[in-house]
């Protein structure tokens, strides 16, 4: 006997329990490595004052962690910058919670070591780090100590550096106009840097302005304003070249659901429709198709930006409530959130299938046996999706225990069928169809 089974619960875009890190953290780094590695460094794994040195490495291809030698020194509230050359620049965060570190070190895949690098003038935390075209490190802002002839200055930073990779040293890139920290920082198509918002004081005032930054002349200029002020925000490049900056905290250090839109050729920020949902400290990741996924926050909910018709839509949930968690973009275009906290630092992992599309639900489903030791049925759905059958013997079995045995034919448009030659006239054989 043939059962044909449908579960409409993964036809949509969605999350998944994933293998657990070695260690619980947040406030941690995640990078993509060249050869589609994770590379997970630090964070906190109690309160923030308790961090670690800790490094591992995910594999996607396995669904396994593994520890790699830890850094040499602990660290959270850090950057971890991918060079052109395949390894990883750490820097910032560091032993002392509070002035930050200066002493940045260097990751390298194939060996799985790491190398300290010459110190920079300004111990930070809480910075940003941007590639530029060059291969250069553009360090920015963050929280620390700048010491200089005839003084010191603690708090917000204003004074940016320059790291080289091909030599190990740091050259001044000049003061922003205004120190900043909990900032964003993105790298536009014309090779500026646009730095936006952040705090600049003790974490009471968040601020409008934004600046840019040209590397030819290593010169910061203002540039429009945003709407409002906003802190611990995200920044992302849209295909179109504009900037979209999702908020976390207003100037009244209140979440907000509003978003604005920056747009290079004119320098001047606009209104685009809000997040549905009030965020919180989240993550925002550009997914191949475009479209933004904004995730990993207090509330389990997770949303997508159209930026065809800047409209937010709601998307599936989140296994677990994970704030000051890191969500990174896997090759083949799912996304990995790690970490994070909620009642505590977590060690937990999950998935985003972001090839999953919504389809509409079956309006007709029908089945014959064409012939002995066959079974064929057909289905109506949304037109242009590709479906793909699975079989098991047992309806009860995880769907990574089901077998591919392989795609539905478009018929017709909206119109699916698809024929098991192997299916045997005894027993029970299942089966699942779900677009990849």
């Amino acid at each position: 006997m043939q059962v044909l089974s449908i579960d409409q619960s993964t036809y949509a875009a969605s999350w998944a329990t994933n293998a657990a890190m070695n260690s619980p953290r947040y406030h941690h780094t995640a990078t993509l490595l060249p050869d589609g590695r994770i590379l997970v460094t630090g964070g906190a794994i109690a309160d923030q004052y308790t961090f670690t040195n800790s490094a591992e490495i995910y594999d996607p291809a396995t669904g396994i962690w593994t520890l790699t030698p830890p850094m040499h020194h602990s660290r959270e509230f850090h950057t971890a910058t991918l060079l052109n050359d395949g390894t990883v620049f750490v820097f910032g965060g560091g032993e002392n919670p509070v002035t930050g570190d200066n002493t940045p070190e260097t990751y390298n895949p194939s060996t799985g070591l790491w190398t300290t690098n010459n110190t920079s003038t300004v111990l930070r935390r809480i910075q940003t780090a941007t590639l530029l075209p060059s291969g250069l490190v553009l360090i920015a802002g963050g929280w620390g100590v700048y010491n200089y002839t005839g003084g010191a200055t603690f708090g917000p930073q204003a004074l940016a550096e320059l790291y080289d990779p091909a030599t190990g040293n740091w050259t001044n890139a000049g003061f922003m106009n205004i120190s900043r920290y909990n900032h964003t920082a993105t790298l536009l198509p014309n090779g500026k840097v646009l730095v936006a918002g952040g705090f600049t004081s003790n974490g009471t005032t968040a601020l409008t302005s934004a600046e840019l930054f040209d590397s030819n002349t290593r010169t910061w200029t203002n540039t429009g304003s945003m709407l409002e002020p906003y802190a611990f925000h995200e920044a992302t490049l849209l295909p179109n070249g504009k900037v979209l900056v999702e908020p976390a905290l207003d100037g009244n250090l209140n979440f907000t659901t509003n978003a604005e839109l920056y747009d290079p050729s004119t320098g001047t920020w606009s209104n685009t429709s809000g997040v549905l949902v009030t965020p919180s400290i989240h993550e925002a990741i550009l997914l191949p198709n475009g479209k933004v996924l904004a995730a990993c926050a207090a509330s389990s909910s997770t949303e997508i930006y159209d930026p065809a018709d800047q409209t937010w839509s709601l998307s599936d949930t989140m296994t677990v409530n994970r704030v000051l968690s890191k969500a990174t973009l896997l090759r083949n275009g799912n996304v990995l959130a790690t970490g994070g906290y909620s009642g505590g630092a977590l060690a937990s992992t999950e998935l985003y299938n972001s090839s999953n599309i919504a389809v509409s639900a079956f309006n007709s489903i029908s089945a014959v046996k064409p012939s002995a030791g066959a079974f064929q049925f057909s289905f109506t759905n949304t037109p242009d999706v590709s479906f793909l059958v699975y079989s098991a013997t047992n309806l009860f079995l995880p769907l990574n225990a089901w077998t591919i045995i392989g795609g539905a034919i478009e018929t017709a448009p909206g119109q699916y069928q698809f024929t098991d030659t192997q299916a045997t006239n005894s027993g029970q054989r299942f089966y699942r169809i779900r677009s990849p």
